[in-house]
């Protein structure tokens, strides 16, 4: 089955594909970029109405130029091996990039915050400037644009978490997304809405439009919400998994710090927190009764659905690198592919039932 299964030994890759472009503002002053993409697709695939999954990199929103540390890009081991997978169980599977930039050195909490912040939204309109482009061009790529799915690792996680959560200008009205003078981080005014409309066309560019920015579930592998209080029913379902010693994002809720000199940057909810809130909420009720695998217990001792946390792991453990890092000391080719073993394990039936056949039961012989 399609999603389930690895129907495909071979997969192509379409490298820097150009998906739309906007401001960077990576140089200080404001300057129009290509936004670009790889698009793997399976090879002798006759489908035209396929799955399709958008992931995003790690990397503190920063080039890894800046950051010295070796990942950070859309060829990031984990987004190739990944994109690899998906692509021969039958999906198109995207690792797009994003505008990067902010400043983790500033002198004040609050404007290390309004930084990061600001870096989020940005990269959110881009990432539904990338919906937009395949919904401009299904036919080309073999997309169905009803089964959608958006993702990343870590900076890619918060991203698509998001997408998902923040959709109203009241959410970003919450007391600690505003500055001294009570006003909000993000200026639609200035930085558009959150599907990339309106604001300052010389800090903004719309493009891709006529399209929704639809989509129908996110993967989240080390990622955190803003605020839980960003949820809200009716919102897609999603599969959160984590390790739980991460030291740059909390499991829980906790405060983001720059790794370089420790100083706090802005609270957050981690995945055992917004996966509690997203099944009270009822947004997970879809995926339940499908007798799927589970994650272990989470913190407070309780299973949720969608939420599979690694006891004993900290940031990125289905990475590797070329280098060691402090970050990740054990990132091992082998010890990554058995956490991206259990990823698509964990997934792949929820996307199935979600995209595929509602009815759907897990068997437990896949």
């Amino acid at each position: 089955e399609r999603i389930l299964d690895e129907l495909f030994q071979d997969v192509t890759v379409a490298r820097d594909i150009t998906y739309g472009q906007n401001y960077s503002i990576l140089t200080g002053s404001p300057l129009l970029q290509d936004l670009k993409m790889d698009v793997y697709t399976p090879v002798g695939d006759t489908s035209t109405r396929r799955p399709l999954i958008i992931l995003m990199h790690s990397g503190s929103f920063l080039p890894n130029f800046v950051t010295g540390v070796p990942f950070g890009t859309k060829e990031d081991s984990c987004l190739v091996e990944m994109c690899t997978r998906f692509a021969k169980r039958g999906w198109v599977a995207v690792s797009m990039t994003y505008r990067l930039g902010w400043n983790p050195l500033d002198t004040t909490q609050e404007l290390r915050a309004k930084g990061i912040v600001l870096a989020v939204y940005r990269a959110e309109q881009d990432l539904f400037t990338c919906i937009r482009y395949f919904k401009e061009n299904a036919s080309t790529y073999g997309v169905d644009t009803t089964k959608i799915v958006v993702g990343g690792s870590n900076s890619g996680a918060y991203v698509a978490l998001a997408a998902a959560s923040l959709n109203k200008a009241s959410e970003l009205m919450n007391p600690k997304f505003l500055d001294g003078n009570g006003n909000p981080f993000v200026d639609q005014s200035i930085w558009g809405d959150f599907h990339g409309k309106g604001g300052n066309p010389s800090f903004n560019n719309f493009d891709n439009p006529g399209h929704s920015n639809d989509f129908q579930m996110v993967l989240s592998l080390g990622g955190a919400v803003g605020d839980t209080l960003w949820q809200e029913p009716g919102e897609v379902p999603m599969v959160s998994m984590a390790g739980v010693a991460d030291p740059g994002t909390p499991f829980n809720t906790g405060i983001v710090f720059v790794a370089a000199t420790g100083n706090p940057v802005v609270e957050v909810s981690g995945a055992g927190d917004h996966m509690r809130v997203a099944n009270r909420l009822g947004n997970q009720d879809i995926l339940k009764g499908g007798n799927f695998p589970q994650g272990p217990p989470s913190t407070d001792g309780r299973v949720y659905e969608g939420l599979y946390p690694f006891y004993g792991a900290g940031f990125e453990p289905w990475g590797w690198y070329s280098q060691s890092t402090p970050v990740n000391p054990d990132a091992s080719k082998q010890r990554a592919m058995a956490y991206i073993d259990t990823i698509m394990w964990y997934f792949s039936p929820r996307a199935y039932r979600l995209l595929m056949d509602t009815s759907y039961t897990w068997s437990g012989i896949y």
